[in-house]
């Protein structure tokens, strides 16, 4: 009966369990190789924008060629002297007024004549270190100041120069030479140039009052307050550009009546303005955070995945080895199964053989 039933059914309850335990080791290789894939994935970094700098306001292309005009306020600057006077006494010098500042000497000024050039010889005149155009006497001159005539006026005709190479226009320069016990001394500089505030603010002056009366004054200082009233500097190059293109574009809409309005709207748009940069600003620094922020947690989820399927995929190769070890085990059985079925046949067959001798 063990030979009949019993072994044959076992042959086949063992091969059907190794059939199995192959093919799962088989699904179980396959289960691996697709999470040892998996885990070789990498999520690609998410570009991170710029934070950018802050928009700047656009310029005002008329207030920028203010600064181009040719040089203004030409004057001559008569130095004190003392008698008797020399033909190198040093009478008067020549100065204006512009952003570049003048041309080197003798380029700095050209005289075109006038009634009492002749009596005048150009000369370089140092004056705090530069060198200006300047006159020294003729003899003509000479005798004269050193004469009994009373002092006069005189004057020369002149153009200046700037550094730039414009040249304004001809104007007669008027002076008087008065012969003094002091001993010689420079005259003080004129004015320094004006800001571009300063010329804004005179711009606004001469709109008030053109008469420069008291009014004109009041005005100027009223405009020159504008910057502190909307909460910037006098230095603020952006503010007093905006300024000047506000009264520019505004002008011809304004009466002198109209310009505490005008002070009062310019500075709530400058804060308008100021607010939207500001949120520009930290639009973008939001856009930039939260660009690293989203990158982090993509880099956390793939690092969690590859992790995750590292782990299965050990978890599968552990169930290979399991059903590998099932499978040889299994078939170590089938072998002394086959080994038990051939001594089987033996045996039957030598009871075969005897029984056919004992017939004979």
């Amino acid at each position: 009966m063990q030979g009949d039933y019993v072994l044959p059914v076992a042959r086949v309850s063992y091969l059907v369990i190794a059939g199995v335990s192959l093919f799962a080791a088989v699904l179980g290789l396959a289960v691996a190789a697709y999470f040892q894939i998996s885990s070789a994935q990498s999520t690609d970094a998410r570009p991170v924008p710029d934070v950018p700098p802050p928009l700047a306001v656009s310029i005002n292309l008329d207030a920028l060629s203010n600064t181009f005009q040719p040089p203004a306020n030409v004057r001559a600057v008569s130095l004190n002297f003392t008698r008797p006077v020399t033909l190198d006494t040093p009478l008067l010098y020549l100065d204006a007024d512009s952003p570049h500042g003048l041309a080197a000497y003798p380029d700095d000024f050209f005289v075109l004549g006038g009634p009492d050039a002749p009596l005048l010889t150009r000369a370089p005149i140092n004056i705090d270190g530069r060198i200006h155009s300047g006159f020294k006497p003729t003899q003509s001159l000479v005798d004269e100041l050193n004469g009994v005539h009373p002092s006069r006026k005189y004057a020369v005709r002149v153009a200046a120069k700037d550094a730039s190479g414009s040249i304004s226009q001809p104007v007669n320069v008027s002076f008087t030479l008065i012969a003094t016990a002091a001993p010689a001394a420079p005259a003080p500089q004129g004015p320094p140039p004006a800001t571009a505030l300063q010329t804004l603010a005179s711009q606004i002056a001469l709109f008030v009052d053109s008469s420069k009366s008291p009014a004109y004054f009041d005005a100027y200082q009223k405009a020159m307050q504008e910057p502190a009233n909307c909460g910037t500097s006098a230095n603020d190059a952006n503010f007093v550009s905006e300024y000047q293109r506000a009264f520019n574009y505004l002008r011809p809409k304004l009466n002198k009546d109209g310009l505490d309005n005008f002070y009062k709207e310019l500075c709530i748009a400058w804060a308008g303005g100021v607010r939207v940069q500001q949120l520009s600003i930290q639009q973008a620094a939001a856009q930039h955070d939260q660009a690293i922020a989203q990158s982090l947690a993509d880099q956390f989820r793939a690092e969690a995945a590859v992790v995750s399927s590292r782990v299965a995929r050990d978890a599968a190769l552990v169930f290979v080895a399991s059903a590998m070890g099932i499978f040889l085990s299994l078939s170590l059985f089938l072998a002394f199964l086959a080994i038990e079925n051939h001594s089987k046949a033996m045996r039957e067959t030598l009871a075969l053989l005897a029984s056919q001798k004992e017939k004979q």
